[in-house]
């Protein structure tokens, strides 16, 4: 009897990664593992100093990070980023815990706007509640729907719009001051638009 092995397998449906992620990553990789392999779509490098030494201040929409003999893929590319290993013994199960700490907080805020199920439930569920039981909400609930649906819209097209991408600086060097601070500013914007919206409910159910 031989018990099979289990792929480590995480996905990402989008990324913003740094230079100082890619060194981060590297540096994990190699507690392990001298062997590490960076794969554009036009060029292989057998390093990370190679990779940097031709790459570096450019933007990238493709990248595998190949590691030997850990058997260990990071795979980033403009859809989705994914990185799995054909091991799970203790070492990489700590390597693949740390690396999926690195990709998930380089997630963008608004990513989960993103999602095609949240758009379509939300939108199932307004058509059958106002066409399918014949709901008549009352103008400022209409107010705020529609509000959440333009905020949906908004982020969803926010995020497609800036898919995944690798961008081979360190973030603090990043001129445009809209790309370094993009997310907050759009946070804070629809924080400021439901808190008033909300507020403005309140006032006309408390009237």
């Amino acid at each position: 009897m031989e018990k099979l092995t289990q792929t480590l397998k995480k996905k990402y449906s989008l990324t913003r990664i740094y230079k100082d992620d890619l060194e981060e990553i590297n540096e994990i990789l190699l507690e392990h593992s001298t062997d590490i392999t960076y794969t554009t779509s036009k060029f292989k490098y057998e390093s990370l100093d190679e990779f940097l030494k031709h790459e570096e201040n450019k933007k990238l929409y493709k990248l595998n990070i190949q590691s030997n003999p850990l058997s260990f893929y990071i795979d980033l590319s403009p859809q989705e980023s994914e990185i799995r290993s054909y091991k799970n013994d203790t070492i990489h199960q700590g390597i693949f815990s740390r690396i999926n700490d690195i990709l998930k907080s380089k997630q963008p805020k608004l990513s989960f706007l993103s999602s095609y199920a949240l758009m379509m439930i939300f939108t199932c569920v307004y058509l059958i509640l106002t066409w399918g039981f014949k709901v008549h909400f009352p103008i400022y609930i209409s107010a705020v729907i529609i509000c959440f649906y333009i905020i949906l819209l908004i982020g969803f097209w926010l995020n497609i719009k800036r898919h995944s991408i690798i961008k081979v600086f360190n973030k603090e060097n990043e001129k445009n001051f809209w790309n370094r601070n993009w997310e907050q500013i759009v946070v804070q914007t629809i924080m400021l638009i439901l808190g008033g919206i909300i507020g403005y409910t309140i006032a006309i159910m408390t009237k």
